[in-house]
């Protein structure tokens, strides 16, 4: 989720920036994903990214009042600028080295990205999206992009992604208005739709998965593909 610059609150507007609302939402969005954790094994990450230390909003196990708490800390935005590769590569590692799953076999991975459409390390994050793509291939990423432009700095990284399977397309929801950001959590029914046209299981041992990742996470600081890149 977007917190950079672009996201600073100015008195010029009293709304609070773009995706404000939809951070303040997050709330319910995590409240959701705990409940879908216990009934069906769900796990939910929530990371602030823009700086070059983003920041872990929520991750499973966490109690709802720390999780409303920090949300409330970062209200408004942080006014960086918009790193995305170092909230990736936490992600990744909090992935890999996760110690506790609900159910022992996990489905798709899903990374679900909130922008206004600015990145300043473009190149860093789609080579890290695209390691992941290959060497986590159970992978899935949808972006809600917060603004009605239509060639950002984040459409040009969508681009110029390679997908060469189906369930790797890159999902897209795009709005402009605040009354839609609750439904730009239908970016995963682009998720829904590409594991209907999947001919391969949909789930594998948590251990596997934790491993691909940690194998993926070790490719990336050590140099292959990002210049040794370590934003975790």
């Amino acid at each position: 989720m977007d917190g950079s610059h672009s996201q600073a609150w100015p008195a010029a507007m009293p709304d609070g920036p773009p995706t404000d609302p939809a951070m303040m939402r997050t709330s319910g969005a995590r409240r959701s994903g705990d409940m879908a954790s216990r009934i069906a094994g769900y796990d939910t990450f929530i990371c602030m990214f823009g700086p070059r230390n983003p920041i872990m909003l929520a991750e499973p196990g966490d109690h709802l009042i720390e999780i409303g708490k920090r949300i409330e800390q970062v209200h408004g935005g942080l006014n960086t600028m918009t790193f995305l590769a170092p909230a990736l590569m936490q992600v990744i590692s909090r992935i890999a080295y996760r110690k506790k799953f609900e159910e022992p076999y996990v489905g798709f991975t899903n990374f679900v990205i909130y922008s206004d459409g600015d990145i300043d390390d473009l190149k860093n994050a789609r080579e890290i999206i695209q390691q992941v793509i290959v060497h986590a291939p159970k992978s899935t990423f949808d972006f809600v992009l917060i603004t009605s432009k239509h060639a950002t700095p984040m459409d040009v990284l969508i681009r110029t992604l390679e997908v060469r399977n189906p369930i790797h397309e890159i999902g897209v929801v795009r709005s402009q208005s605040q009354r839609h950001y609750p439904l730009a959590l239908t970016s995963t029914m682009k998720l829904t739709q590409r594991l209907g046209n999947a001919r391969t299981g949909f789930a594998d041992p948590a251990f596997l998965r934790a491993g691909q990742f940690k194998r993926l996470l070790a490719l990336l600081t050590r140099g292959g593909g990002t210049g040794g890149y370590e934003g975790v």
